[in-house]
C-alpha cells in the first residue's frame, strides 16, 4: 500500500483538479477519505511504503527491494 498523508495528497493532486470524489473542499474531502480507507488498507496490506518524503524512485526501489526478498525466501 502507498501510503500519503491528506497533506501530501492535496499537494500532489492539486486544489483546484477536477476530481469528481474531491470537488469541493479538496482537503477536507482527503482527510475523510484517509480517515475511511486507512484503518482497512492497513487491515490487507502486506507491505506499505511511506510516500510523504519519497520520489517515485525511491517507492518503486522500495517495492522491488520488498518483492525480491519475498521471491527468495
Amino acid at each position: 500500500w502507498l501510503q500519503v498523508s491528506s497533506g501530501a495528497a492535496a499537494s500532489r493532486v492539486g486544489m483546484g483538479v477536477s476530481r469528481p470524489v474531491l470537488m469541493g473542499n479538496v482537503r477536507g474531502r482527503l482527510v475523510a477519505l484517509l480517515a475511511e480507507r486507512t484503518p482497512l488498507y492497513r487491515e490487507v496490506a502486506d507491505h506499505v511504503v511511506d510516500t510523504d518524503a519519497l520520489e517515485v524512485e525511491a517507492s518503486v526501489a522500495d517495492i522491488a527491494a520488498w518483492l525480491a526478498d519475498r521471491v527468495h525466501s
